[in-house]
């Protein structure tokens, strides 16, 4: 037991049974929460890698539709605690690439990057 937990619980004991039992109950409840969030990561942990190829392969093809990608990926049958982690981890890595990210270009930067050397060729030619 850590010293601070150790202090908590010497001080709920001097208020009284009912405080030093709602503090036990308290703690019960801490370790029991962080047993099943250890328990669920390692879960997920194990399922991504399994799980990701596949709806990968989903989402990169080009010749389905959202309802298509949205049918086959619900044909997985991938529980809410997978389906929600692959999410984040996806967001995730899309949200810190950056202007790497063909959908997150600018159109008009697109289109002014792409004509604007053309331009200076066509007047650098009729200037010259």
């Amino acid at each position: 037991m850590n010293e601070k937990l150790r202090k908590v619980n010497k001080w709920a004991k001097k208020q009284g049974p009912e405080v030093e039992k709602g503090a036990e109950e308290y703690f019960t409840n801490i370790k029991r929460y962080w047993k099943n969030v250890d328990k669920n990561t390692t879960k997920i942990l194990e399922e991504l890698p399994k799980v990701y190829p596949k709806v990968y392969e989903i989402l990169s093809n080009l010749d389905l539709t959202y309802g298509d990608m949205y049918n086959k990926i619900r044909d997985l049958k991938l529980d809410m605690t997978t389906t929600v982690s692959l999410y984040a981890v996806v967001l995730a890595v899309t949200h810190t690439s950056g202007a790497q990210n063909p959908y997150l270009t600018d159109t008009a930067m697109f289109f002014e990057g792409a004509a604007t050397p053309k331009m200076e060729n066509l007047f650098y030619h009729i200037d010259n």
